[in-house]
């Protein structure tokens, strides 16, 4: 039994995993303030009413210092991406060590405009806020 209640379809993003991939396919740095309208349209295409990006907030540098200290850690690496480089290693998305958008993504700026971008194709952002994702400096 439906009575007609339509819930928004969202759909979460690892903003920094997806902008990079993003770089690699087009050939150059692509941030929030540049993603191209095709990668929106084909997000509408799916019917996604809402785009959830996880990550953007400005991280501490402790948790990358401490991630490249880590022996266990770099001898996984070697493992199982034997071609991994220190650029590879970034801070956990959950260590916010200030609630504005990193520099690296495109800052607020470029959060007004990938948002601005989202409205013309329809679509609406989230973004989380969690009091206990804090960086650990």
């Amino acid at each position: 039994m439906s009575d007609g209640v339509q819930f928004p379809l969202s759909y979460e993003l690892n903003t920094r995993v997806w902008l990079a991939e993003l770089s690699r396919r087009y050939g150059y740095r692509v941030t929030l303030a540049n993603v191209p309208d095709e990668e929106l349209q084909r997000l509408n295409d799916f019917h996604f009413d809402v785009i959830w990006l996880m990550g953007v907030w400005q991280t501490g540098s402790y948790s990358r210092e401490l991630a490249l200290r880590d022996e266990e850690l770099l001898r996984y690496l070697a493992k199982v991406l034997p071609d991994w480089t220190e650029a590879d290693i970034i801070s956990s998305p959950y260590s916010v060590s200030a609630y504005r958008v990193s520099e690296d993504l495109g800052g607020d700026a470029g959060l007004i405009a990938f948002r601005d971008k989202l409205h013309r194709h329809s679509m609406r952002l989230i973004l989380d806020f969690v009091p206990n994702h804090t960086a650990v400096e």
